[in-house]
């Protein structure tokens, strides 16, 4: 049986109140204004989700789930033993992907926002939100990347091919995808492109999308 879905909405504001983690991604290099990833205990229920928000009032893209008690304590185990609880601020406003962490575990909390991530000599940041992610995708129906703001003079696609398939990451967010992949809309500029196959190979590519444009990677992982 798969997971069961709720229609409901992520509560975002507030910093959990019982254990557990919400990841938020932000800055211009994120393909939505804003993507949260949520493992939390309230009232005896864990809930796991994942909102997308859109700029100016175009709402949220949300898939919600329950989850075992079990998995959620074996999760925030996993990210006390990488040390996220002793992160400490490193913040830059002008990054290009800002994530802020929050997390409880009994008396154990940390609430930090870390810049590029991905990019930091502190790996720590990067490892929660791959865990966290990990556990997201796994319970909640797959969802692929579209933004209804942007317009024909604002956005381009990516034909993505490689050998072996792999997963697809953009500026720094997990897509729900795999290639090969036909069309991707994307903001027009640069982008960074993120591909990793099941063996855990790992390659990034720096690309440029043009407005009513197609850009195509064609790449061997082997």
């Amino acid at each position: 049986m798969g997971p069961l879905v709720l229609a409901t909405t992520l509560l975002l504001a507030a910093p959990p109140a019982a254990d557990g983690v919400r990841l938020t991604l932000s800055g211009p290099a994120v393909p939505h204004a804003e993507v949260v990833y949520e493992v939390l205990a309230e009232r005896g229920t864990v809930t796991v989700g994942v909102a997308r928000r859109f700029a100016a009032d175009f709402g949220q893209s949300t898939e919600v789930a329950l989850l075992p008690r079990p998995e959620l304590d074996a999760l925030m185990a996993r990210l006390a033993g990488m040390g996220v609880f002793a992160l400490t601020d490193a913040d830059d406003p002008a990054a290009r992907v800002r994530l802020r962490l929050e997390a409880r575990r009994g008396d154990a909390t940390v609430a930090v926002t870390v810049a590029d991530p991905d990019r930091a000599a502190d790996e720590r940041a990067q490892a929660a939100l791959t865990a966290v992610r990990a556990v997201v995708r796994a319970n909640t129906p797959p969802s692929t990347f579209s933004d209804p703001m942007l317009l024909p003079t604002e956005a381009g696609r990516l034909r993505i091919r490689s050998r072996p398939p792999a997963r697809v990451g953009l500026d720094g967010v997990r897509l729900e995808a795999r290639t090969p992949i036909n069309s991707l809309r994307v903001p027009v500029g640069a982008h960074t492109l993120e591909l990793e196959t099941d063996t855990g190979v790992v390659r990034r590519y720096d690309v440029k999308v043009e407005a009513g444009k197609t850009t195509s990677v064609d790449v061997d992982l082997r």
